[in-house]
């Protein structure tokens, strides 16, 4: 029998708090849509990863009727988005949990959790009115995209990123604040997102093929999920969320990176596709409306052909 990863993971993590004697422990199995209300604004830190897609649905009424996103939106004649009384016949789960999600937060709490692309940059309604009650409910701290077959193993193929939220201490009506949050892409993830093997990657010596190995006589992974957060740490959004780098050693060498957060607001759609605010991007965007007109063989040695193509047409 395949057993998922994640599966497997839970089980070792339950079977090491039995071991050590951990009785204490508070681990529920509940159905989080259906019992939303008996957990508002209940924890400090929340993280999840939810299950999302088009065909991955909620259709109780009952459940629906318990979410501001289980209702249909409208925008009225000043062109402001007003929660109707219509149920919708039906809403993704991933969406629902984002409500769930930040309901369930405390006022200044934080939240992790991984969402498609499509919910960030869609420009359908639908998605706007997702961004839209998330930016009023909650501030973002920073956006981490990760690569497109990162959960293949899992049987996922989908682009996704993982947004870290921090509650309001209540929702605004108006998205005019000011504030900065981080955005890096991650590129290598320390496993083969190619198959559904997964197969690890390691860090190899670049003039022998040889693998690196840790103080502890271990293979190191090839990923840069450490240095992206020591940018994380090191950039301005840091200045807004000190919890980006509370207890940890910033590189103070690293170089952070961080949008204000007027730049989603000024966009009609509200768009917050990671790849519309990464530095590489942007950086290429205002290479290419420059006076210089770089040559193509000179960007590709830097930049991917869909990243050009990303900065031209975005």
């Amino acid at each position: 029998m395949d057993i998922s990863p994640d599966i497997i993971g839970i089980q070792r993590a339950v079977l090491n708090m039995v071991l050590n004697g951990d009785g204490k422990t508070n681990i529920k199995k509940d159905d989080s849509l259906e019992n939303i209300g008996e957990y508002l604004n209940n924890y400090n830190i929340v993280i999840c990863n939810p299950p999302f897609g088009s065909k991955i649905v909620e259709k109780r009424k009952n459940v629906l009727r318990k979410f501001d996103l289980g209702f249909e939106w409208a925008q009225n004649e000043n062109g402001v988005l007003i929660k109707t009384g219509k149920l919708l016949d039906k809403q993704e789960t991933g969406v629902l949990f984002i409500e769930v999600c930040i309901k369930e937060c405390r006022p200044g709490g934080r939240i992790a959790i991984i969402l498609p692309n499509g919910y960030l940059g869609n420009r359908s309604l639908k998605y706007r009115i997702v961004r839209e009650w998330l930016l009023k409910n909650a501030r973002i701290a920073a956006i981490v995209s990760l690569p497109r077959f990162a959960f293949k193993s899992s049987g996922a193929d989908v682009s996704a990123s993982v947004v870290y939220l921090e509650k309001r201490q209540l929702p605004v009506t108006e998205l005019d604040d000011e504030y900065c949050f981080a955005v890096e892409m991650v590129e290598k993830i320390g496993w083969d997102a190619g198959n559904k093997k997964a197969l690890p990657i390691y860090v190899r010596d670049q003039d022998d093929g040889s693998l690196l190995i840790n103080e502890d006589g271990e293979p190191i992974l090839d990923c840069d999920f450490k240095e992206i957060l020591n940018r994380v740490s090191q950039s301005d959004a840091a200045t807004y969320f000190d919890w980006l780098r509370t207890g940890r050693d910033v590189d103070q060498a690293c170089e952070g990176w961080a949008v204000n957060i007027k730049k989603v607001y000024e966009d009609s759609d509200l768009t917050l596709d990671p790849k519309r605010f990464i530095r590489k991007i942007v950086d290429l965007q205002n290479e290419l409306s420059g006076n210089s007109h770089p040559k193509p063989n000179d960007l590709m040695t830097y930049y991917t052909y869909r990243d050009i193509l990303w900065a031209v047409y975005h």
